[in-house]
């Protein structure tokens, strides 16, 4: 085995560590979205399960184009696969999310971090590809459409965060 070999597998373990945390997370976003009060966190909740389920099929597809079955486990643990900062912030997600906060302040700070370090991993997972299989620049093209799509979560998280908080506000200040 050389060393092209390795760099995949490490990706490719890497994509499948990916894959379960969309998973996780858009089952745990539907969920938070059938508890939050507040409509425009709950339809955003929503919004980003249904993306999440998208990004997992993609990664799902890609690894299975690239030869490897998407539901073997990766051959090596995931925290050290997608880093410790990402492990921490998928964790710390799912916690306010199982916990029911709706502290957005908290939620925001954590959906950026998890968008940020996904964007670098798919980056680098697509420039992998690029590299060491040329004839799938098409899968290449297909994590590329993912951190356009990661960028745009970024910009409308900051959004909804602004909105949530405001609608919180404008009740505070309403009497009954």
């Amino acid at each position: 085995m050389d060393y092209d070999d390795l760099v995949m597998y490490a990706v490719i373990d890497c994509m499948k560590c990916s894959a379960q945390a969309t998973a996780i997370l858009a089952s745990s976003l539907e969920s938070f979205a059938q508890r939050v009060d507040n409509q425009i966190g709950r339809l955003y909740a929503l919004y980003v399960s249904l993306d999440l389920k998208k990004f997992n099929f993609i990664i799902r597809e890609i690894l299975k184009e690239l030869g490897s079955d998407p539901d073997e486990p990766p051959r090596n643990d995931c925290r050290t696969l997608l880093g410790s900062a990402l492990s921490d912030s998928i964790a710390e997600a799912l916690r306010l999310l199982k916990g029911g906060h709706d502290n957005v302040d908290s939620l925001v700070k954590v959906g950026l971090r998890i968008i940020e370090l996904s964007t670098i991993h798919a980056l680098a997972h697509s420039k992998a590809i690029e590299l060491l299989k040329p004839s799938r620049s098409d899968l290449a093209q297909m994590l590329k459409m993912i951190v356009k799509d990661l960028k745009r979560h970024s910009r409308m998280l900051v959004k909804v965060g602004f909105l949530v908080r405001g609608a919180k506000r404008s009740k505070v200040g309403r009497r009954p």
